[in-house]
């Protein structure tokens, strides 16, 4: 200690002898490897801008993705039932073309509810009012 106009300057642990001395130093020590492993946990202000960029990216990117997968299964749901109805057509439009070839051919069982081969040419008599 020295005495300086009044005021009191005291220096701790510069000698390092006692037993409080050798417990500062070892809880300085202590604190100082602390502080180390907190130091190189924390991230840096770069690191931390990454993540607060690329977290909504990332995000971005699994909404899209799972928008894709929604539109595909949507897709193929259409696409099957347009592939069905369209076999559907299919079937139709052939059965109507053979009927057709049937009439043509002037065979057939297939006569109509209408009668013989003059129907609907108009040919009938209206009556009148």
């Amino acid at each position: 200690m020295a005495d300086r106009g009044g005021y009191v300057q005291v220096q701790h642990g510069q000698y390092g002898g006692g037993h409080h001395g050798g417990q500062q130093q070892h809880g300085r020590q202590m604190g100082e490897q602390m502080k180390g492993m907190f130091q190189e946990k924390a991230p840096s202000a770069s690191q931390a801008l990454t993540v607060a960029t690329l977290f909504p990216l990332g995000g971005l990117l699994l909404v899209l993705s799972g928008l894709a997968l929604a539109g595909t299964v949507v897709g193929l749901a259409v696409a099957d039932a347009a592939a069905a109805a369209g076999h559907k057509t299919q079937q139709a439009g052939h059965a109507i073309q053979s009927r057709a070839e049937d009439a043509r051919a002037g065979g057939g069982g297939h006569t109509g509810a209408t009668g013989g081969a003059g129907a609907g040419t108009g040919t009938g008599t209206r009556a009148s009012s």
